[in-house]
């Protein structure tokens, strides 16, 4: 008998994409996350089996492991800027069990820790990949074809930009709001900056026509891309994911939360920016209008 993989976060935005496309390509996919009704409700729409248990309660989620009995584990719940204490406790208990661990964190120093589990996963014979979201996986493949042919690279920005018309899960919300304020990393001139999240807001044109909004976040200090390109500074990982009111509402807002004297070291860019994808500064935007 096949194995399942069990998603977690699956009637989330991503978890549910994720899931749908598993249960129509035959797999065997066990339905997670923390609401009994909603994990009933997709599993009679699209298949899969249910299976509630809260991540953050680890004896639930050792009883639903050891249950479940999965191939692989994919943890598409979030925010992974708060997962406590422990934040890999989760992964752990995954490894532990004998599957394999994959989530879709772009949280920078969440990514970057995922190594502490690194003599686990070779010691069983499993993988625990963590990042496999937009950033830095998606980032990584779009510097890696924008690349080819250069004769160097100075710098890799990326920016995110979902649309409006995007449907958003709580989750990706609460780590929306969690970084109004917040300092972060990031590297401007030549040298890494401390900027805030939401208050340096930047505009964007894109060559295909259009224009958007980004602000920093934590994607400013997603871990150095992957070989080729491990030794090229990494610039603004910013992300573009509220209309302009909104934007502006939520600046004021990470003024207060920082302080004004601090936020007005970086002041707001409002200059459009075209990206030139084939020059040496790589530019890379990610996402659907």
């Amino acid at each position: 008998m096949t194995r399942p993989v069990l998603v977690l976060g699956a009637t989330g935005l991503f978890g549910g994409h994720i899931a749908r496309r598993l249960i129509g390509a035959g797999h065997p996919v066990i339905l997670s996350g923390r609401s009994r009704a909603a994990l009933q409700a997709f599993a009679a729409a699209h298949g899969g089996i249910p299976l509630p248990f809260d991540r953050d309660d680890a004896e639930a989620a050792a009883a639903a492991l050891a249950t479940a009995r999965p191939f692989a584990v994919i943890d598409a719940a979030g925010p992974f800027q708060a997962y406590g204490p422990d934040p890999y406790r989760f992964a752990r208990q995954v490894l532990e069990g004998g599957a394999h661990y994959l989530d879709l964190a772009d949280a920078a120093d969440f990514v970057a820790g995922i190594g502490a589990l690194d003599a686990l996963a070779r010691a069983r014979g499993l993988v625990a990949l963590s990042g496999a979201s937009s950033t830095p996986a998606l980032s990584a493949a779009a510097a890696d074809a924008l690349a080819e042919g250069l004769d160097r690279i100075e710098a890799v920005e990326a920016a995110i930009l979902p649309g409006n018309r995007t449907d958003r899960g709580l989750s990706v919300i609460r780590a929306i709001l969690a970084q109004v304020g917040q300092p972060y990393r990031l590297w401007r001139g030549g040298r890494w900056q401390t900027v805030h999240g939401w208050d340096d807001t930047r505009m964007i044109a894109f060559r295909a026509g259009g224009h958007a909004l980004t602000r920093p976040g934590a994607l400013n200090e997603t871990p150095p891309l992957p070989r080729p390109h491990s030794g090229v500074p990494r610039g603004a990982g910013t992300a573009g994911d509220a209309p302009r009111p909104v934007a502006g509402a939520l600046a004021r807002a990470a003024g207060a939360e920082c302080g004004w004297a601090s936020c007005a070291a970086s002041p707001p860019s409002r200059a459009p920016r075209s990206a030139r994808p084939r020059s040496s500064r790589g530019s890379a935007a990610t996402g659907e209008a």
